[in-house]
């Protein structure tokens, strides 16, 4: 205490950006023994001299991996997207500790490396499943690939199937629209009530005046169906 051990243990506990981290700064104490004071001078001293050689450490941010070995616990759980990519850069920092640990200017810090755990295939299939943004890729399988094209392939038909009868609906001023609608997650053509009955198809809802219909024509019905089970697949293969 006389040496301000107390002030130097709050410092280093403010200075660690985990929660965890922080609390175990503070569990420190000054009573060791003399052995073990010399193996962490030891350690710090390796330190040291990799940062005298201008060697290159990783920043070290070690996610907190409890809650992941909670739900992995769980049968029929999965880790969500931030966390995978979290494990990803684990995976990705015990690989680059391994690599600068050298024996030969790390004797003690290599004895404790040695142990961690690499594993390339499962960096790979992360980086193969995740975009930047989180987004499972089409590429993470050949069935959700395809399962993608085929909604693609269906939203456009059904635009293009739409949009041909729209196009008929402005010609004989059967709607004064200016757009499709989407609405309750469908795609419905806009059409003054009085001609309601010339889109054959299911009226869906009306405009709060009443005076205008909200139809989906029959024909697309079944696309928008299909459609509606093909995110459900992409959901399920996700």
């Amino acid at each position: 205490n006389d040496l301000g051990y107390n002030k130097i243990q709050k410092w280093i506990s403010n200075t660690c950006q985990s929660t965890e981290a922080k609390e175990y700064a503070l569990q420190f104490h000054d009573h060791t023994s003399n052995d073990e004071i010399y193996n962490k001078f030891n350690l710090t001293d390796e330190i040291l001299s990799g940062i005298n050689r201008k060697e290159n450490f990783p920043i070290i941010n070690l996610p907190i991996i409890t809650p992941w070995i909670n739900i992995l616990n769980i049968p029929n759980s999965h880790l969500s997207p931030e966390q995978f990519m979290e494990l990803n850069n684990l995976l990705i920092l015990s690989n680059d500790l391994k690599l600068i640990c050298n024996p030969n200017y790390y004797n003690i810090w290599s004895s404790f490396t040695k142990s961690l755990f690499i594993n390339k295939k499962g960096q790979n299939n992360i980086v193969r499943t995740f975009d930047n943004k989180l987004a499972i890729k089409n590429s993470a399988s050949n069935n959700l690939k395809k399962i993608r094209s085929d909604i693609k392939n269906l939203k456009s038909e059904i635009k293009n199937n739409l949009d041909k009868k729209f196009r008929s609906a402005k010609k004989n001023q059967w709607t004064f629209e200016d757009n499709i609608i989407w609405k309750d997650n469908r795609l419905m053509i806009p059409i003054l009530s009085k001609f309601k009955k010339k889109i054959n198809g299911i009226i869906h809802s009306y405009s709060s005046t009443g005076q205008t219909a909200f139809i989906e024509p029959m024909d697309i019905i079944k696309l928008n169906n299909d459609l509606a089970n093909h995110h459900l697949k992409e959901k399920k293969e996700e």
